[in-house]
Formats: C-alpha cells, structure tokens, sequence
C-alpha cells in the first residue's frame, strides 16, 4: 500500500491574513521584538524588558497601545553593547 502524504496547498497573497505586528522588511533589518533583542545580547526576555523600564534601552512601539509589542533597534542594541565593554588593566611589573 503505498504512502500517502498530504501536502498543503500555497496561499496566494490575497488571502494570507494580516499581520500588522510583523515589521516591513525595510524595519526588520534595524527592529527586534524583545525575544530576538535578548538572544542578540545574550540574555533574558525579563532583563531587556527591565532595561527598557529602566530606561537603558530605547524601544519603539509601531502602535499606540499596551498590545503594540517593543521593538528594539539593532543600532541601540550595539551601542549598549559598546557602552559596556571594557578592558583588564595592563599588569604592572
């Protein structure tokens, strides 16, 4: 008896539902929701989001809203980065 494998038909364009929350292309190459911006600097969820009510770390918000996701800017996310690197201090002999 041979397998039967059921194969999902593609959407077309027109019929693929909305997605408001998922940035342009353009967006997508600077912003990251807050899960993304965590992996990137090697952290939690919960600390970038302390950082942002904090104030360390600038967000956007593409929609007015408490439902409207943090997006956080690649550039900022390096800056962060830069800000907080340092070096041993050189050993006296």
């Amino acid at each position: 008896m041979p397998l039967s494998i059921n194969i999902p038909k593609p959407i077309s364009a027109e019929k693929m539902p909305l997605r408001d929350h998922i940035p342009s292309p353009r967006q997508a190459a600077r912003l990251m929701r807050t899960q993304d911006a965590a992996r990137y600097l090697g952290m939690g969820a919960k600390a970038i989001r302390q950082l942002i009510v904090c104030g360390q770390l600038p967000y956007v918000q593409l929609k007015a809203g408490n439902n409207s996701p943090f997006l956080l800017d690649v550039r900022d996310l390096d800056r962060f980065i830069e800000s907080r690197k340092a070096r041993a201090a050189p050993a006296l002999d």
